[in-house]
């Protein structure tokens, strides 16, 4: 038996692939924090600065765009690293969830499909369908 105590040991982590669902939440979850960002940086430009504040809001300004930089530098192998869906059939809990996604208006039929790797013609069946438009 090996101990985990001793140099060398290595734990496994249980792998499994992620699901077309848990894909589809890392890839908004990226554009979210984009988002976020971009509203976090104009909250702190348009901070009123006072001689006592003025180098708290420079440093929480700073680290914002330090944290932009690197995530323009690094979402490209980030998604790149995700598993690349292969098409197939979509299960009624993707269905649903794209159906809820939707109705929400946060998301376009095109932002979907590429979260779920489909095409935008699949999104506007499901979104149709849903609606009773079909």
């Amino acid at each position: 038996m090996t101990d985990p105590t001793r140099p060398g040991y290595e734990a496994l982590a249980e792998s499994r692939m992620m699901t077309r669902s848990e894909v589809a939440a890392a890839k908004r979850s990226i554009s979210e924090l984009s988002k976020s960002l971009d509203q976090i940086q104009r909250q702190l430009i348009n901070t009123p600065v006072a001689k006592t504040n003025a180098h708290e809001v420079a440093e929480k300004l700073l680290a914002a765009s330090a944290l932009r930089e690197s995530l323009n530098r690094h979402e490209a192998q980030v998604l790149s690293a995700l598993p690349q869906s292969k098409g197939g059939k979509l299960s009624d809990r993707e269905r649903k969830e794209i159906s809820g996604y939707y109705s929400t208006g946060h998301f376009t039929q095109g932002a979907l499909a590429e979260q779920y790797g489909v095409s935008q013609s699949t999104i506007h069946e499901i979104v149709a369908t849903k609606r009773g438009d079909d």
